[in-house]
Protein backbone atom coordinates (compact mmCIF):
# COMPACT_ATOMS: atom_id res chain seq x y z
CA UNK A 1 0.00 0.00 0.00
CA UNK A 2 2.98 2.31 0.53
CA UNK A 3 4.64 1.65 -2.81
CA UNK A 4 3.39 4.68 -4.75
CA UNK A 5 4.04 7.18 -1.97
CA UNK A 6 7.43 5.66 -1.20
CA UNK A 7 8.43 5.74 -4.85
CA UNK A 8 7.61 9.45 -4.92
CA UNK A 9 9.77 9.99 -1.84
CA UNK A 10 12.74 8.25 -3.50
CA UNK A 11 12.30 10.31 -6.67
CA UNK A 12 12.17 13.51 -4.65
CA UNK A 13 14.99 12.89 -2.18
CA UNK A 14 17.28 10.86 -4.47
CA UNK A 15 19.18 9.38 -1.48
CA UNK A 16 22.69 7.93 -1.83
CA UNK A 17 21.61 4.76 -0.03
CA UNK A 18 18.51 3.01 1.28
CA UNK A 19 18.56 0.70 4.30
CA UNK A 20 15.55 -1.57 4.63
CA UNK A 21 14.23 -4.03 7.19
CA UNK A 22 13.46 -7.69 6.58
CA UNK A 23 10.16 -8.53 4.80
CA UNK A 24 10.40 -5.28 2.80
CA UNK A 25 11.64 -6.54 -0.55
CA UNK A 26 9.28 -4.11 -2.29
CA UNK A 27 11.37 -1.22 -0.93
CA UNK A 28 14.54 -2.74 -2.38
CA UNK A 29 12.83 -3.23 -5.74
CA UNK A 30 11.80 0.43 -5.85
CA UNK A 31 15.34 1.53 -4.97
CA UNK A 32 16.72 -0.60 -7.80
CA UNK A 33 14.32 1.04 -10.27
CA UNK A 34 15.78 4.39 -9.20
CA UNK A 35 19.41 3.13 -9.37
CA UNK A 36 19.79 3.58 -5.61
CA UNK A 37 21.88 1.01 -3.73
CA UNK A 38 19.98 -0.59 -0.85
CA UNK A 39 21.12 -2.71 2.06
CA UNK A 40 19.16 -5.18 4.17
CA UNK A 41 19.46 -4.55 7.93
CA UNK A 42 18.63 -7.46 10.25
CA UNK A 43 17.45 -6.42 13.71
CA UNK A 44 17.39 -10.03 14.91
CA UNK A 45 20.42 -12.22 15.46
CA UNK A 46 22.28 -13.97 12.66
CA UNK A 47 21.78 -17.30 14.46
CA UNK A 48 18.06 -17.34 13.62
CA UNK A 49 18.33 -16.41 9.95
CA UNK A 50 21.25 -18.81 9.56
CA UNK A 51 19.18 -21.64 11.08
CA UNK A 52 16.18 -21.05 8.82
CA UNK A 53 18.32 -20.42 5.73
CA UNK A 54 19.98 -23.78 6.29
CA UNK A 55 16.64 -25.57 6.77
CA UNK A 56 15.09 -24.03 3.68
CA UNK A 57 18.13 -24.81 1.52
CA UNK A 58 17.87 -28.44 2.64
CA UNK A 59 14.16 -28.58 1.78
CA UNK A 60 14.70 -27.05 -1.65
CA UNK A 61 17.65 -29.31 -2.50
CA UNK A 62 16.04 -32.42 -1.03
CA UNK A 63 18.97 -33.04 1.32
CA UNK A 64 18.85 -33.77 5.04
CA UNK A 65 22.05 -32.12 6.16
CA UNK A 66 22.18 -31.39 9.90
CA UNK A 67 22.60 -27.79 11.01
CA UNK A 68 26.33 -27.54 11.80
CA UNK A 69 25.87 -26.09 15.30
CA UNK A 70 24.21 -28.69 17.53
CA UNK A 71 23.78 -26.25 20.43
CA UNK A 72 21.15 -24.36 18.40
CA UNK A 73 17.82 -26.17 18.13
CA UNK A 74 14.08 -25.99 18.74
CA UNK A 75 12.41 -28.26 21.27
CA UNK A 76 9.38 -30.24 20.12
CA UNK A 77 6.84 -28.05 21.92
CA UNK A 78 8.45 -24.95 20.41
CA UNK A 79 8.15 -26.31 16.87
CA UNK A 80 4.49 -27.14 17.48
CA UNK A 81 3.91 -23.58 18.67
CA UNK A 82 5.64 -22.09 15.62
CA UNK A 83 3.54 -24.17 13.22
CA UNK A 84 0.36 -23.33 15.16
CA UNK A 85 1.23 -19.62 15.03
CA UNK A 86 1.52 -19.72 11.26
CA UNK A 87 -1.46 -22.12 11.03
CA UNK A 88 -0.15 -23.57 7.80
CA UNK A 89 3.41 -24.49 6.90
CA UNK A 90 2.90 -22.83 3.52
CA UNK A 91 2.49 -19.47 5.24
CA UNK A 92 5.80 -20.00 7.06
CA UNK A 93 7.46 -20.97 3.79
CA UNK A 94 6.13 -17.87 2.02
CA UNK A 95 7.57 -15.65 4.75
CA UNK A 96 10.92 -17.45 4.50
CA UNK A 97 10.85 -16.87 0.73
CA UNK A 98 10.33 -13.16 1.36
CA UNK A 99 13.33 -13.09 3.71
CA UNK A 100 15.53 -14.72 1.07
CA UNK A 101 14.30 -12.28 -1.56
CA UNK A 102 15.38 -9.43 0.72
CA UNK A 103 18.86 -10.98 0.86
CA UNK A 104 19.07 -11.32 -2.92
CA UNK A 105 18.19 -7.66 -3.47
CA UNK A 106 20.68 -6.32 -0.91
CA UNK A 107 23.63 -4.52 -2.53
CA UNK A 108 26.88 -6.42 -1.82
CA UNK A 109 26.41 -6.65 1.96
CA UNK A 110 23.81 -7.33 4.65
CA UNK A 111 23.98 -5.53 8.00
CA UNK A 112 23.08 -7.28 11.27
CA UNK A 113 22.62 -5.85 14.75
CA UNK A 114 25.06 -8.19 16.44
CA UNK A 115 28.58 -8.72 17.73
CA UNK A 116 31.09 -11.18 16.31
CA UNK A 117 32.28 -12.41 19.72
CA UNK A 118 28.91 -14.06 20.32
CA UNK A 119 27.72 -14.67 16.75
CA UNK A 120 30.86 -14.87 14.62
CA UNK A 121 30.36 -18.42 13.37
CA UNK A 122 26.65 -17.87 12.68
CA UNK A 123 27.45 -14.69 10.77
CA UNK A 124 30.00 -16.62 8.70
CA UNK A 125 27.52 -19.45 8.09
CA UNK A 126 24.81 -16.99 7.03
CA UNK A 127 27.26 -15.33 4.63
CA UNK A 128 28.01 -18.74 3.13
CA UNK A 129 24.33 -19.75 2.82
CA UNK A 130 23.11 -16.43 1.41
CA UNK A 131 26.05 -15.53 -0.81
CA UNK A 132 26.14 -12.07 0.78
CA UNK A 133 28.80 -10.62 3.09
CA UNK A 134 27.03 -10.26 6.45
CA UNK A 135 28.50 -7.40 8.46
CA UNK A 136 27.97 -6.85 12.20
CA UNK A 137 27.23 -3.28 13.32
CA UNK A 138 27.50 -3.92 17.08
CA UNK A 139 24.67 -3.49 19.61
CA UNK A 140 23.70 0.10 18.64
CA UNK A 141 22.89 0.85 22.27
CA UNK A 142 22.17 4.53 22.83
CA UNK A 143 22.76 5.27 26.50
CA UNK A 144 22.07 8.99 26.25
CA UNK A 145 18.61 10.27 27.07
CA UNK A 146 17.05 12.77 24.69
CA UNK A 147 16.36 15.40 27.31
CA UNK A 148 17.30 16.21 30.88
CA UNK A 149 13.60 16.21 31.73
CA UNK A 150 13.21 12.59 30.59
CA UNK A 151 16.32 11.59 32.55
CA UNK A 152 14.98 13.16 35.72
CA UNK A 153 11.61 11.49 35.19
CA UNK A 154 13.23 8.06 34.84
CA UNK A 155 15.49 8.63 37.85
CA UNK A 156 12.42 9.47 39.93
CA UNK A 157 10.41 6.45 38.77
CA UNK A 158 9.21 3.88 41.31
CA UNK A 159 11.54 1.31 39.74
CA UNK A 160 14.69 3.37 40.28
CA UNK A 161 13.64 4.41 43.79
CA UNK A 162 13.10 0.74 44.60
CA UNK A 163 16.52 -0.21 43.18
CA UNK A 164 18.22 2.53 45.17
CA UNK A 165 16.85 1.02 48.38
CA UNK A 166 18.36 -2.45 47.78
CA UNK A 167 21.82 -4.00 47.97
CA UNK A 168 24.21 -4.43 45.06
CA UNK A 169 23.22 -7.15 42.54
CA UNK A 170 20.26 -8.20 44.72
CA UNK A 171 17.35 -7.42 42.36
CA UNK A 172 16.05 -9.50 39.46
CA UNK A 173 14.39 -7.55 36.67
CA UNK A 174 11.54 -9.42 34.97
CA UNK A 175 10.21 -8.38 31.56
CA UNK A 176 8.91 -10.25 28.53
CA UNK A 177 8.99 -7.40 26.03
CA UNK A 178 6.20 -5.41 24.44
CA UNK A 179 4.84 -8.04 22.03
CA UNK A 180 4.13 -11.02 24.26
CA UNK A 181 1.26 -11.13 26.72
CA UNK A 182 1.46 -13.72 29.48
CA UNK A 183 -1.49 -16.05 29.93
CA UNK A 184 -3.19 -16.25 33.31
CA UNK A 185 -1.40 -19.55 34.00
CA UNK A 186 1.99 -18.10 33.05
CA UNK A 187 1.44 -15.05 35.27
CA UNK A 188 0.59 -17.30 38.20
CA UNK A 189 3.63 -19.56 37.82
CA UNK A 190 6.01 -16.60 37.50
CA UNK A 191 4.37 -14.82 40.45
CA UNK A 192 4.68 -17.85 42.71
CA UNK A 193 8.20 -18.50 41.44
CA UNK A 194 9.24 -14.97 42.39
CA UNK A 195 7.58 -15.36 45.78
CA UNK A 196 9.26 -18.69 46.49
CA UNK A 197 12.68 -17.40 45.41
CA UNK A 198 12.81 -14.77 48.18
CA UNK A 199 14.50 -12.44 45.67
CA UNK A 200 14.00 -8.70 45.37
CA UNK A 201 12.36 -8.03 42.02
CA UNK A 202 10.91 -5.54 39.54
CA UNK A 203 8.33 -7.22 37.31
CA UNK A 204 6.89 -5.47 34.25
CA UNK A 205 3.44 -6.79 33.30
CA UNK A 206 1.68 -5.72 30.11
CA UNK A 207 -1.74 -6.50 28.64
CA UNK A 208 -3.08 -6.38 25.07
CA UNK A 209 -4.53 -3.05 24.00
CA UNK A 210 -8.12 -2.83 25.14
CA UNK A 211 -7.77 -5.78 27.54
CA UNK A 212 -6.12 -4.16 30.56
CA UNK A 213 -6.75 -5.83 33.91
CA UNK A 214 -6.10 -4.43 37.39
CA UNK A 215 -2.91 -5.97 38.80
CA UNK A 216 -4.77 -7.16 41.89
CA UNK A 217 -7.04 -9.21 39.64
CA UNK A 218 -4.35 -10.34 37.20
CA UNK A 219 -2.04 -11.77 39.88
CA UNK A 220 -2.64 -14.45 42.54
CA UNK A 221 -4.77 -13.31 45.46
CA UNK A 222 -2.69 -11.60 48.14
CA UNK A 223 0.52 -11.73 46.07
CA UNK A 224 1.14 -7.97 45.99
CA UNK A 225 0.66 -7.74 49.76
CA UNK A 226 2.94 -10.69 50.53
CA UNK A 227 5.86 -9.40 48.45
CA UNK A 228 5.45 -5.66 49.03
CA UNK A 229 8.74 -5.33 50.98
CA UNK A 230 10.91 -6.96 48.33
CA UNK A 231 9.18 -6.55 45.01
CA UNK A 232 7.21 -4.18 42.81
CA UNK A 233 5.02 -4.94 39.82
CA UNK A 234 4.94 -2.27 37.10
CA UNK A 235 1.90 -2.03 34.84
CA UNK A 236 2.94 -1.29 31.26
CA UNK A 237 6.31 0.46 31.15
CA UNK A 238 9.58 0.74 33.06
CA UNK A 239 12.91 2.44 32.20
CA UNK A 240 14.62 -0.79 31.15
CA UNK A 241 17.94 0.77 30.14
CA UNK A 242 18.22 2.54 33.50
CA UNK A 243 17.27 -0.61 35.39
CA UNK A 244 19.84 -2.78 33.61
CA UNK A 245 22.55 -0.15 34.13
CA UNK A 246 21.86 0.02 37.87
CA UNK A 247 24.47 -1.70 40.07
CA UNK A 248 21.77 -3.25 42.25
CA UNK A 249 20.31 -5.24 39.34
CA UNK A 250 21.72 -8.77 39.56
CA UNK A 251 19.77 -10.66 36.91
CA UNK A 252 17.38 -10.24 33.99
CA UNK A 253 14.52 -12.75 33.65
CA UNK A 254 13.76 -12.24 29.98
CA UNK A 255 11.93 -13.65 26.97
CA UNK A 256 15.23 -13.24 25.07
CA UNK A 257 14.03 -10.87 22.39
CA UNK A 258 17.14 -9.82 20.49
CA UNK A 259 17.07 -6.22 21.71
CA UNK A 260 16.92 -7.39 25.34
CA UNK A 261 19.76 -9.87 24.74
CA UNK A 262 22.01 -7.13 23.38
CA UNK A 263 21.10 -4.74 26.21
CA UNK A 264 21.83 -7.43 28.77
CA UNK A 265 25.28 -8.07 27.30
CA UNK A 266 26.05 -4.37 27.02
CA UNK A 267 25.19 -3.76 30.68
CA UNK A 268 26.77 -6.95 32.01
CA UNK A 269 23.61 -8.42 33.56
CA UNK A 270 23.30 -12.25 33.48
CA UNK A 271 20.23 -13.51 31.60
CA UNK A 272 17.68 -15.90 33.05
CA UNK A 273 16.19 -17.03 29.77
CA UNK A 274 12.51 -17.91 29.47
CA UNK A 275 11.80 -17.75 25.71
CA UNK A 276 8.22 -17.35 24.56
CA UNK A 277 7.94 -17.24 20.74
CA UNK A 278 9.49 -16.57 17.31
CA UNK A 279 13.29 -16.17 17.44
CA UNK A 280 13.49 -16.26 21.23
CA UNK A 281 14.16 -20.01 21.78
CA UNK A 282 17.24 -19.93 19.54
CA UNK A 283 18.42 -16.73 21.21
CA UNK A 284 18.11 -18.51 24.56
CA UNK A 285 20.21 -21.46 23.33
CA UNK A 286 22.85 -18.98 22.12
CA UNK A 287 22.89 -17.16 25.46
CA UNK A 288 23.46 -20.43 27.32
CA UNK A 289 26.16 -21.60 24.90
CA UNK A 290 28.08 -18.33 25.11
CA UNK A 291 27.97 -18.55 28.90
CA UNK A 292 26.31 -15.38 30.17
CA UNK A 293 22.89 -16.88 30.78
CA UNK A 294 20.92 -19.88 32.01
CA UNK A 295 17.66 -21.16 30.57
CA UNK A 296 14.61 -21.72 32.74
CA UNK A 297 13.49 -25.07 31.37
CA UNK A 298 9.83 -25.98 30.89
CA UNK A 299 8.29 -29.44 31.04
CA UNK A 300 7.83 -31.53 27.88
CA UNK A 301 4.50 -29.80 27.18
CA UNK A 302 6.06 -26.36 27.43
CA UNK A 303 4.57 -25.51 30.82
CA UNK A 304 6.40 -23.32 33.36
CA UNK A 305 7.08 -24.78 36.82
CA UNK A 306 7.17 -22.21 39.61
CA UNK A 307 9.22 -24.08 42.21
CA UNK A 308 11.52 -26.48 40.46
CA UNK A 309 12.56 -24.05 37.75
CA UNK A 310 11.73 -20.36 38.24
CA UNK A 311 12.46 -20.09 41.96
CA UNK A 312 15.60 -22.26 41.87
CA UNK A 313 17.21 -20.42 38.97
CA UNK A 314 16.51 -16.96 40.43
CA UNK A 315 17.80 -18.14 43.80
CA UNK A 316 20.99 -19.52 42.28
CA UNK A 317 21.93 -16.31 40.46
CA UNK A 318 20.51 -13.45 42.54
CA UNK A 319 19.84 -14.65 46.11
CA UNK A 320 22.26 -17.38 47.17
CA UNK A 321 24.79 -16.45 44.47
CA UNK A 322 26.08 -20.01 44.12
CA UNK A 323 29.34 -20.75 42.36
CA UNK A 324 27.46 -21.33 39.09
CA UNK A 325 25.58 -18.07 39.57
CA UNK A 326 28.78 -16.17 40.27
CA UNK A 327 30.36 -17.57 37.11
CA UNK A 328 27.40 -16.30 35.07
CA UNK A 329 27.74 -12.84 36.60
CA UNK A 330 31.49 -12.80 36.02
CA UNK A 331 31.06 -13.85 32.38
CA UNK A 332 28.36 -11.23 31.79
CA UNK A 333 30.58 -8.45 33.14
CA UNK A 334 33.57 -9.67 31.15
CA UNK A 335 31.53 -9.67 27.94
CA UNK A 336 30.19 -6.20 28.71
CA UNK A 337 33.71 -4.84 28.99
CA UNK A 338 34.74 -6.52 25.73
CA UNK A 339 31.67 -5.27 23.89
CA UNK A 340 32.19 -1.68 24.97
CA UNK A 341 35.77 -1.85 23.73
CA UNK A 342 35.14 -3.71 20.47
CA UNK A 343 31.61 -2.66 19.50
CA UNK A 344 32.78 0.69 18.18
CA UNK A 345 35.31 -1.03 15.91
CA UNK A 346 32.62 -3.19 14.32
CA UNK A 347 30.42 -0.14 13.82
CA UNK A 348 33.26 1.76 12.13
CA UNK A 349 33.95 -1.18 9.80
CA UNK A 350 30.27 -1.34 8.82
CA UNK A 351 30.16 2.41 8.20
CA UNK A 352 33.19 2.08 5.91
CA UNK A 353 31.48 -0.58 3.80
CA UNK A 354 28.28 1.47 3.55
CA UNK A 355 30.27 4.54 2.54
CA UNK A 356 31.94 2.55 -0.23
CA UNK A 357 28.52 1.59 -1.60
CA UNK A 358 27.51 5.24 -1.70
CA UNK A 359 30.72 6.16 -3.54
CA UNK A 360 30.02 3.51 -6.16
CA UNK A 361 26.78 5.26 -6.94
CA UNK A 362 28.30 8.71 -7.42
Amino acid sequence: MSKTSFSNILNTLKPDLQIYDVLQSWAAELAALNSIPSVLFLIIGAVNISFFYHGTNCRVSGTNETYPFSEIFFRDYEMKKIIATYQELTKLESEEAEVFKCFELSSDIVLVKSWTEIEGRYIDHLSLCSGKKVVSVGPLNNQDDDTKEEEEQEDNSDSIKFLNSKDESSVVYVSFGSEYFLSKEEREEIAYGLELSNANFIWVVIFPMGHAVALEEALPEGFLHRVKERGIVVDGWAPQAKILQHPNTGGFLSHCGWGSVMESIYDGVPLLALPMQHDQPLNARLVVDVGFGIEILRDEDGQINREEVVAKVINMVVVEKTKAGELLTQKAREMSNNLREEGEEEWNEAVGKVRNLCRKNV
